[in-house]
């Protein structure tokens, strides 16, 4: 060790760690085969859904789905129109409301008190009317929902019978 210099590292010298790699010579890689071609890449083809599962009725025979299922899929392709009737009506009678109470400030009472019955009235459709009936009304549960309108429309309506 004492006749080696400092910088010498492992291969006990400055031409070991600076030396190239060993020449590449095309001649050692294999050349391919005349008129060989490979094979082409698997196509992927998913699988086709699966049949939906079928149980037999009493009668042995299999029965395709349930009405209550069609119903759904129904409703979730394309909304009814009736479900919209009880949301216009609650925005008409607000729109209508506005309109009022910005036409002049002696108005501006009945206006606002006009906007708090379709505020109750909302709250009232929502608790009566099946969602498929209460359309955009149905925003989450329907005790949240007229909780919620019940409480806007009541605060609305007490703001309007405590001011003079």
């Amino acid at each position: 060790m004492a006749d080696k210099p400092a910088n010498a590292g492992i291969s006990g010298g400055l031409a070991g760690d600076l030396a190239l790699p060993p020449a590449v010579h095309h001649s050692d890689y294999p050349r391919p085969i005349p008129g060989y071609r490979p094979a082409p890449a698997p196509v992927y083809r998913p699988e086709p859904p699966a049949a939906p599962h079928l149980r037999p009725d009493a009668r042995g025979r299999r029965r395709h789905g349930t009405s209550r299922a069609r119903t759904r899929a129904e409703a979730a392709g394309r909304p009814l129109r009736p479900s919209w009737l009880a949301y216009l009506l609650v925005l008409a009678g607000v729109a209508i409301g506005m309109v009022i109470a910005s036409y002049s400030s002696r108005d501006a009472l009945t206006g606002i008190a006009v906007i708090a019955g379709a505020l109750l009235a909302a709250a009232l459709a929502r608790l009566v009317l099946p969602p498929r009936y209460a359309g955009p009304l149905c925003t989450r549960s329907r005790t949240y929902d007229v909780l919620a309108l019940t409480v806007l429309g009541g605060s609305v309506l007490a703001i309007v019978l405590t001011l003079p």
